[in-house]
């Protein structure tokens, strides 16, 4: 059963639905009508299996339960419900009668965030509520910002999955964090092979030694710088690399460089057939006048 009142001060809560479980009757009605009159969509269950059954076909971010139920035990509902998937989402306030120091910490250790001794009267219970409703919005805030990062590390993934050039992050100790699969494509590495490794397995030493400068969180942004990278066959592909820094955090964690490389090979090549184009005869292959003249400058 469900009913439920909005009211002004309680607008403000985004879930007002809760989920009561109590087998006395005459309790349960009055606890339903107490957070009825504050703004709470109340579902009734008089049993801790319903209870069970009940969340886990229509999850409650909040729970108000009696310790004495029939057949599986408030204790048990605790429990049971923290071992599912997003348990720790919950919010279980507790209703009991007993007043034992023991009890009630074991029913703190079962799960329970907090508790409320009968019997119940308004006063204590919008003490318990705001409590509750502060927690619930700090879970739920937790929530929003693990969606939220969740959403920003899929985009970034497309994002340098998208990248026609090879991409590195690099940490500040050298090594390889990160690389896209453009970097497998033209360097014949894995992922899995470069993820970890230090990065001079990758670049030549020119670079390398000048990492302190491109790499500390205080340098500038860095742009096509000319350098070779290593295949892991050995061989050498010539690339236009560009890079910035990462910021290091409070905690001293992060830093390093996240780095674009662009393959140049055509270009080279390309720059070679004409210097050959220019100097050297097309039937014989031999020097011509120009380069002849070259020589002689």
């Amino acid at each position: 059963m469900k009913v439920g009142r909005k009211v002004t001060e309680i607008e403000r809560n985004s879930d007002l639905r809760l989920l009561l479980v109590e087998d006395d009757p005459v309790t349960l009605r009055m606890l339903e009508r107490l957070f009825t009159n504050q703004g709470y969509e109340v579902t009734t269950c008089s049993d801790g299996e319903s209870a069970l059954e009940r969340h886990a076909a229509d999850p409650y971010s909040f729970l108000v339960l009696d310790l004495s139920l029939p057949g599986i035990d408030g204790l048990e509902v605790c429990r049971q419900l923290r071992s599912r998937l997003g348990g720790d989402e919950i919010y279980i306030l507790v209703i009991t009668a007993d007043t034992d120091w023991q009890k009630l910490n074991e029913t703190l250790i079962a799960g329970a965030d907090d508790y409320l001794v009968k019997p119940v009267t308004l006063e204590r219970l919008k003490v318990r509520l705001a409590v509750a409703n502060r927690h619930i919005r700090e879970i739920r805030r937790r929530l929003d910002v693990e969606e939220e990062n969740l959403v920003a590390k899929s985009e970034i993934s497309d994002i340098v999955r998208s990248i026609p050039d090879m991409f590195f992050v690099i940490d500040r100790d050298g090594k390889i964090r990160r690389c896209n699969q453009r970097v497998s494509d033209l360097l014949g590495f894995t992922p899995a092979e470069l993820i970890g490794r230090e990065a001079d397995v990758l670049f030549e030493d020119t670079f390398l030694d000048n990492f302190p400068r491109y790499f500390s969180p205080w340098s500038e942004p860095f742009y096509n710088l000319e350098i070779n990278l290593s295949t892991r066959d050995g061989e050498v592909v010539p690339v236009l690399i560009s890079g910035s820094p990462l910021e290091v955090t409070r905690e001293g964690k992060g830093g390093g460089v996240v780095c674009v490389a662009k393959d140049i090979s055509e270009r080279i090549n390309a720059e070679e057939r004409i210097r050959t184009l220019a100097f050297y005869d097309g039937l014989t292959g031999l020097p011509n006048r120009h380069f002849m003249q070259e020589r002689v400058q």
